[in-house]
């Protein structure tokens, strides 16, 4: 081998660990959010995301719902569907597993009022094969429900986002994902920690 074949080889080499260094050390823009990050209470209006989708899901959900989770580590469920069926959950437990919240004891109202009672009674097992990130997942009454905590980084406004999704339902060529948007944002003194 000559000796600038081996200047060339070693140069690669060392641009190509100092490009792997520094993608090392970038922030990552989507980091997911700290629990306290989560506390306060966030909304889904189910009208957004059931209308206009194919015939399966037409008319599966409508209303509004809304989770209040607190910092310790109990959150609330409230659905209407503007219909008169209203629901609110006792103050049950949630924990943030990296990117994804469960709710013990959660509906899974994006399955319709039915299904969703029967899911939280332990009469429903239900699947899909893909739970938002490529992979399968199962609920049942045990599992409790499951939602993906979604951070986007908005690169030109240097804004950053978080949603709360649910799992797809329906068809999965053209699933709906209902996501929740935070609409109370807590201070965090001692006195106020709801």
């Amino acid at each position: 081998m000559t000796a600038r074949t081996w200047l060339q080889m070693v140069m690669c080499v060392l641009i190509g660990l100092s490009a792997a260094a520094c993608c090392c050390c970038l922030p990552n823009p989507n980091p997911p959010p700290e629990t306290s990050d989560l506390v306060g209470t966030w909304r889904a209006d189910y009208d957004e995301y059931f209308r206009g989708h194919s015939w399966s899901c037409y008319g599966r959900a409508t209303g509004v719902e809304t989770l209040t989770l607190r910092a310790d580590g109990t959150y609330q469920q409230v659905y209407d569907n503007g219909k008169g069926y209203a629901y609110t959950s006792s103050w049950n437990e949630w924990r943030q597993q990296y990117n994804r919240i469960h709710l013990a004891g959660g509906r899974f109202y994006a399955l319709g009022i039915e299904d969703a009672t029967k899911l939280a009674s332990g009469q429903l097992i239900w699947h899909t094969d893909d739970d938002g990130t490529g992979h399968p997942l199962d609920l049942d009454s045990t599992t409790g429900i499951t939602l993906h905590v979604t951070p986007r980084w908005y690169v030109f406004t240097n804004e950053r986002e978080v949603t709360l999704d649910y799992p797809p339902v329906c068809d999965l060529d053209s699933p709906v994902i209902v996501e929740f948007h935070r609409v109370v944002t807590p201070v965090l003194t001692p006195a106020t920690i709801p």
